[in-house]
């Protein structure tokens, strides 16, 4: 399995507390959640103010996850398309052979088959998973070539209390279906992680 060398430390999805900050440059994320449905939410506007979304847009916090995001979907979307262009090489080579016969495409085609998807780790400390924080949650935990480890707290090993919540929540992000292929099988991406004091 290959991980990237390039690790980020952190991203202040919420806001950072800073002493020095004031009423006018807090850029903390202090929100609830999309109430309204339909029509209703891009025209009843009056508690926008209080919605995350609003929030991280209007206080500018920290958002270099876009980035990794956008690092994280490129990278996935070059390895599929490698795999693509080899399925389509193979099936040309096999048909009428004459690829088979030069050493360099065999070489070719040998490297393009051992590479493997570009892998990206997602540690989650402290955090809730709330619903209100779906839109960013979702961009990393739900790509396939994303390993989310979701460390959470417990009073002693047959507390799972704290667990319990994190599974509600996460259900409501991505949904039953999604939790599931994510949490079991050969395929795994999600792993949760107990801490004891």
């Amino acid at each position: 399995m290959w991980i990237s060398k390039k690790v980020k430390q952190y991203s202040y999805i919420h806001g950072k507390a800073d002493i020095n900050h004031t009423v006018e440059n807090c850029n903390l994320i202090l929100g609830i959640d999309e109430f309204l449905h339909g029509k209703k939410k891009n025209k009843q506007l009056e508690s926008l103010s209080f919605k995350k979304f609003y929030q991280r847009i209007y206080k500018s916090p920290d958002n270099n996850y876009l980035d990794w995001v956008d690092e994280i979907k490129d990278g996935y979307k070059k390895y599929i398309n490698r795999q693509k262009n080899l399925d389509v090489l193979l099936d040309k080579s096999y048909s009428d052979g004459s690829l088979l016969n030069n050493i360099g495409v065999q070489k070719n085609l040998q490297d393009m088959a051992m590479e493997e998807c570009p892998k990206h780790k997602v540690y989650i400390f402290g955090h809730s998973l709330d619903v209100t924080d779906k839109d960013i949650l979702k961009l990393f935990i739900c790509n396939d070539n994303v390993e989310t480890e979701i460390y959470y707290y417990r009073r002693n090993k047959d507390d799972k209390e704290s667990l319990g919540k994190i599974i509600k929540n996460l259900i409501k992000i991505m949904g039953q279906k999604e939790l599931i292929r994510r949490t079991g099988g050969t395929h795994k991406t999600i792993k949760f992680i107990p801490q004891e004091i």
